[in-house]
């Protein structure tokens, strides 16, 4: 596919593939705001903006993967930016009701609304008197994409703060377009409940495809340790969103600024999950995850014996079974090296794979392609040296290493693990990818570690065929080069320095 929107748009539309639509252009915070809107079951989201605006976001806002078709737009022309667009709002607002008959209707402000200060609320305030369906403003606390900013700082000017709780968080940044969507929910739908212990809403963390199976197995090891959970958000109905309150705890994943309101306001304690941290590094932390929250919940001391038996009793099972992976060597390869440490973890601590070399491919692309070379190096190295901790005291680290050196090294191992950003001249090299994700329950857990040990010793995809290999790394023409480069420049700057 061809680098820009118009193909973006056309693979979309025939062939329904979505590549991320950040690999083409930066959207702006009503994305987050669209898609929260758009995951409650009988809400529909009111872009209130120009059609190019409505167009836009009908394909890279999605929900479960598919494109935001039911996205309602009112269509803004130059003069309605000029003179206000209420009269647009309000006609938009009556028809989407009439053929729609939503329970809930909210009004998503485009930059060029936002700056003129169109009379929404005024607009909201008329009709909620004449229509049978909850109307709210989405309000933009500021232009800037806040939570891409803090992951710029993460990413480029110091290393993951982490703890056994959750990341440090500064609750003063304003939210993202998600955020603010569900802050206007939190303000505007939800109502004060009866708390009921022991009951938890589940919020937001599983938007891929492989949510239901992370969350399935979440589910049944709450009913083990007496959890019941109250519901899903935004992934709800209306009437749900209403009596979200009525959890004694909320268990997020970030874009925390809303859960913090909801506490304001309802006494609704939250709980922060980083579950991008592969099954919190085995057995050790799906137990400590459960642990967090059963003492967020002071629930009683029967939690945490369940909890160290289960873990106790796959652990034996484990070992008995000899599918750990002592016995293998392999070459850790990483484009992503701000995870270096996370990846570390999971092939040497949860995989018990031998890890002799690491590979890092770093290189100037998408947001990081405003950078030289030096400072990129530079930023490498900090992760490395945090990754660095976690590897054995043995383990050799190497930067863009020239092909030979690839060559050589992978000869010295059995497989290569990682992500496919080198190539090989060993065409039976076996490469064996990152998994999407690991199960947060102990018996799913078990069938993973078993299944990823027969991937392991059976695989039979080479390097070079593997997905993804160097398709990255392709070098265009010259001319080629310059315009890609320069497009990826401007956009980079104007990403980084919005707000």
């Amino acid at each position: 596919m061809e680098n820009n929107l118009r193909e973006f748009y056309k693979d979309s539309y025939l062939h329904g593939d979505l590549p991320h639509p950040h690999d083409f252009t930066p959207s702006g915070k009503a994305t987050g705001a669209i898609y929260a809107i758009s995951s409650v079951q009988g809400a529909t989201a009111i872009l209130h903006g120009s059609s190019g605006c409505g167009f836009h976001y009908r394909f890279v806002c999605r929900r479960s993967d598919s494109p935001a078709y039911e996205l309602q737009c009112t269509g803004l022309e130059e003069k309605d930016i000029v003179m206000g667009g209420a009269e647009k709002l309000r006609r938009t607002i009556i028809e989407t009701v009439e053929k729609y008959h939503p329970s809930l209707i909210a009004i998503i402000p485009t930059t060029p609304v936002d700056m003129i200060h169109d009379d929404i609320e005024g607009v909201l305030a008329e009709l909620s008197t004449q229509l049978d369906c909850k109307l709210i403003s989405v309000k933009s606390e500021k232009i800037s994409h806040a939570d891409k900013r803090i992951k710029g700082k993460v990413v480029f000017c110091k290393t993951q703060v982490e703890s056994k709780q959750a990341y440090n968080y500064d609750g003063d940044i304003k939210g993202c377009g998600f955020s603010e969507a569900m802050k206007a929910i939190v303000m505007n739908v939800m109502k004060p409940q009866k708390i009921e212990k022991n009951t938890v809403n589940i919020c937001a963390p599983f938007r891929h495809t492989t949510g239901s199976a992370l969350l399935s197995g979440i589910i049944k090891e709450f009913k083990n340790i007496g959890i019941s959970v109250n519901t899903y958000i935004p992934d709800c109905t209306v009437k749900d969103l209403e009596t979200a309150p009525r959890a004694a705890l909320n268990l997020v994943t970030g874009r925390m600024n809303w859960a913090m309101k909801m506490k304001e306001l309802f006494g609704t304690d939250y709980f922060l999950a980083d579950f991008d941290e592969y099954g919190y590094s085995g057995l050790d932390g799906i137990e400590q995850f459960y642990l967090n929250i059963s003492r967020k919940l002071e629930l009683p001391q029967s939690a945490e014996t369940y909890l160290a038996a289960k873990k106790r009793e796959v652990s034996e099972f484990l070992l008995k079974s000899k599918v750990y992976m002592e016995q293998y060597s392999c070459s850790l390869c990483c484009s992503d090296y701000r995870n270096l440490s996370k990846f570390i973890r999971f092939y040497k601590n949860v995989l018990k794979l031998k890890i002799p070399y690491v590979l890092i491919r770093v290189s100037q692309k998408r947001y990081t392609s405003i950078y030289s070379m030096d400072e990129l190096n530079k930023f490498a190295a900090k992760f490395i040296a945090e990754a660095a901790t976690e590897a054995d005291e043995d383990t050799k680290w190497f930067i863009n290493p020239p092909q030979d050196q690839v060559n050589y090294i992978f000869d010295q191992v059995d497989n290569v693990v990682g992500q496919g950003c080198f190539s090989c001249a060993n065409d039976n090299l076996k490469f064996i990818e990152i998994p999407q994700f690991i199960p947060m329950d102990f018996d799913n857990f078990q069938s993973f570690v078993v299944d990823y040990n027969k991937r392991i010793k059976n695989a039979s995809e080479c390097m070079n065929r593997s997905r993804g290999i160097y398709d990255c790394e392709k070098v265009p023409d010259d001319e080629n080069r310059v315009n890609i480069e320069g497009t990826l420049s401007l956009w980079d700057k104007l990403w980084i320095q919005r707000g």
